[in-house]
């Protein structure tokens, strides 16, 4: 509904509110503003709102997120009540494509060793040793002689 009152010589006080078309209920933070002017406001929790504008005829202008914004055009002398209902505004189904791409997790403490690399190591009297090619390794520590170092 929407009242109009006289206020004062500094201008007419705008009051009433604003309803969902859909849902039948008030809406609330739907943004009431006066065309060509600075002076606007926010509706309430209970979907009310009340405007000042200084000057007739005036088109307040209904905007809401998800709604169609709607104009309304008061003329001098207006006095009526007037419920003001937003349409909601349908958007269109949206889809996402893409290509899936593996890519590698990263594996913290993880330590790849690759056959080619312990072929290339240098042995030292028979067969190439597993461990002291991990020991060549940046971060691994040797221990002590006769021990691998490693910990299950």
């Amino acid at each position: 509904m929407l009242c109009i009152t006289q206020v004062k010589a500094s201008g007419i006080t705008v009051h009433g509110f604003v309803y969902s078309a859909t849902y039948k209920e008030t809406l609330a933070g739907v943004h009431v503003h006066a065309e060509g002017s600075s002076s606007g406001t926010f509706t309430n929790n209970y979907g009310f709102f009340s405007i000042t504008v200084t000057q007739m005829p005036v088109v307040l202008v209904f905007s809401h997120v998800g709604y169609t914004s709607r104009q309304v055009t008061l003329n001098e002398g207006t006095e009526k009540r007037l419920d003001v209902w937003l349409e909601d505004n349908q958007l269109n189904e949206v889809q996402v494509h893409g290509i899936r791409k593996n890519h590698e997790i990263p594996l913290m403490s993880v330590i790849g060793l690759p056959v080619s690399q312990m072929r290339n190591t240098p042995s030292l009297l028979g067969e190439k040793d597993l461990f002291k090619v991990l020991q060549l390794m940046p971060g691994v520590q040797g221990g002590n002689e006769g021990a691998s170092g490693l910990v299950e």
